[in-house]
C-alpha cells in the first residue's frame, strides 16, 4: 500500500468544549463540526474536505475489490464523492460535504493545504462553532458559481426537496429529454456521484431536517423515505461510517438553513 505522510507545520490550539456536534444543512452542502468519532470505512455521496482541528487526519482509500491501496496524513483530507475510504483522527474536526452542482469541487482542488489550515488556526476556537457554510467556503477559497450542465443541474436541484420526485433514472432522464444510458454518463460526470446515490444522499438531508425537527430516527427514516428505522441506519453506515443512533446519542445541534 502507498503511503504519504504529510503533516501541517502549524499546529492547532486546544479545543474548546462544546456542548455537542454541531451538524448542518444548507440546500445540496452539508458540515459536520465535532469529535472524530471513530469512523468506520464509508463511502459518502458528496465531495468532502475534512479538516483536523486538533491534530492531522489519516485518510485510508479502499480499492473496490481490495484492502488499502494509499494512506496519507494532513491537516485538510480532500475525498472525492463515491470513494471508499476511512478518515481517522482525535480530537475536533470539521467535515464540509460540498455542492456538487457549484464550483466548489472544481475550487477546493486547487486548494493550498497549509495555507487554509493557517487561515482557520488564526481564528479563535470557540468562533468556529459560529462560522456558518458560507464562511467556511470563503476561508478556504471555495466560490459559488452556476454548474456547467443545466440538464444534471435541474434534475438534481428539483430533488432537493423531494428526492422522489424521480422514482427512476429513466423518468429522470425522460424529464431533460436524455437517454437513460446519455443521462447517467452526464449526471455521474457533473454531480460526481450516480442518480441513485445522490438521491440517497438527498434523503438523508431530509431525515436529519426531521431530527433537527425533534423527530424520532423512526419517524425521520419514514418521513425520508427509508422503508424502516434499519434500513436507514444502515444506509446512514454505508454513508457517513457510524450508525445515527451513536451521532444522536451525542446531542448534536442541527442547523437546516
Amino acid at each position: 500500500m502507498a503511503r504519504t505522510d504529510t503533516v501541517s507545520e502549524r499546529p492547532l490550539p486546544a479545543a474548546v468544549p462544546s456542548a455537542g456536534p454541531i451538524v448542518t444543512f444548507e440546500g445540496a452542502r452539508a458540515l459536520y463540526l465535532g469529535p472524530a468519532l471513530g469512523l468506520k470505512p464509508h463511502r459518502n455521496a458528496a465531495f468532502t474536505l475534512a479538516v483536523g482541528l486538533d491534530a492531522p487526519i489519516r485518510l485510508t482509500l479502499y480499492g473496490d475489490r481490495t484492502g488499502p491501496v494509499a494512506s496519507t496524513v494532513s491537516s485538510i483530507a480532500l475525498v472525492p464523492a463515491g470513494h471508499h475510504h476511512q478518515l481517522e483522527a482525535e480530537g475536533l474536526v470539521a467535515f464540509l460535504y460540498l455542492d456538487a452542482l457549484g464550483d466548489d469541487v472544481r475550487q477546493v482542488r486547487t486548494l493550498d493545504i497549509l495555507a487554509a489550515h493557517g487561515v482557520i488556526a488564526a481564528e479563535r476556537r470557540d468562533s468556529l462553532s459560529r462560522w456558518g457554510l458560507d464562511r467556511w467556503r470563503t476561508v478556504l477559497g471555495v466560490a459559488v458559481t452556476e454548474t456547467v450542465d443545466p440538464r444534471a443541474a435541474a434534475v438534481a436541484s428539483a430533488m432537493i426537496g423531494d428526492p422522489d420526485l424521480y422514482p427512476s433514472l429513466a423518468e429522470a432522464a425522460r424529464a431533460v429529454e436524455l437517454s437513460p444510458s446519455r443521462f447517467h454518463a452526464v449526471f455521474r460526470r457533473q454531480v460526481g456521484a450516480p442518480f441513485r446515490r445522490y438521491k440517497l444522499w438527498r434523503r438523508m438531508g431530509l431525515a436529519m431536517s426531521a431530527l433537527a425537527s425533534g423527530a424520532n430516527l423512526t419517524e425521520a427514516a419514514h418521513g425520508a423515505g427509508f422503508s424502516s428505522s434499519a434500513h436507514f441506519s444502515h444506509q446512514f453506515v454505508r454513508m457517513f461510517g457510524l450508525p445515527p443512533s451513536r451521532l444522536m446519542a451525542l446531542k448534536p445541534e442541527i442547523r437546516w438553513m
